[in-house]
C-alpha cells in the first residue's frame, strides 16, 4: 500500500528507468547496514531451463538459455525451473534469459536500517545505493522487502537486491 495515497500499488520489475535519474541513498540516509553480501564467483548458475505448459499441445515443454561466457569459463552449471503459468516458447525463453542473467551475476543484496526520508521506497522500487563505509559504490538496487517499524520508531528496515531483472521485449539470436 502506497503510504502517500493509501492505494495498492503494483511496481513492475522492468528496465524502464535511467539509472542517473534515480534517487541516490547514501550513508546520510542509511543508519546501519545490517547485512550485505556479494555472490562469490563460481557459485553462479549459468544455464536455466524453463518448463512451461504449451497452450497448443497442452504438454510441458522446455526452453533453455545459457550465459555463453560463463559456460566457456567454468563449464555448465544448470538448473531447471517450473513456470506452469507460461503458455508459449517466446515468453518462456525471455524468462529463462532473465533468470540466467540474475543467477549468473555477482548479485549484491542486503538489509539496511534507514531513516524515514526513504518512506516512499515500496517493494519493487529501484534506487541508487552508495555507502562508503561498506565500500558499496553507487549500484542500482530494488527493494525486496520493507519493514516500516512502529509509529514511534524513527527508522525502517529495507531488504534490497541489485537490480538485474529487466525483461527485454525481444531475445537476440
Amino acid at each position: 500500500i502506497d503510504p502517500s495515497t493509501g492505494k495498492y500499488t503494483l511496481i513492475p520489475l522492468r528496465d524502464d528507468y535511467t539509472p542517473g535519474t534515480l534517487d541516490l541513498i547514501t550513508e546520510s540516509e542509511v543508519l546501519e547496514v545490517l547485512e550485505w553480501s556479494d555472490a562469490a564467483d563460481g557459485e553462479a548458475t549459468n544455464e536455466v531451463t524453463v518448463i512451461y505448459r504449451d497452450k497448443v499441445t497442452n504438454k510441458d515443454m522446455p526452453a533453455t538459455w545459457h550465459n555463453r561466457a560463463s559456460v566457456a569459463a567454468q563449464g555448465i552449471a544448470s538448473t531447471t525451473r517450473q513456470y506452469p503459468g507460461i503458455s508459449n516458447y517466446e515468453t518462456a525463453i525471455r524468462i529463462a534469459k532473465r533468470d540466467v542473467k540474475e543467477s549468473s551475476s555477482n548479485l549484491s543484496k542486503g538489509k539496511l536500517r534507514v531513516n524515514r526520508s526513504t518512506w516512499d521506497k515500496l517493494p519493487g522500487a529501484v534506487f541508487r545505493l552508495s555507502h562508503g563505509p561498506e565500500d558499496i559504490s553507487e549500484i542500482v538496487v530494488r527493494v525486496t522487502e520493507l519493514d516500516a517499524g512502529t509509529l514511534t520508531d524513527s527508522a525502517m528496515t529495507i531488504s534490497v537486491m541489485q537490480d538485474v531483472f529487466s525483461l527485454p521485449l525481444t531475445v537476440p539470436d
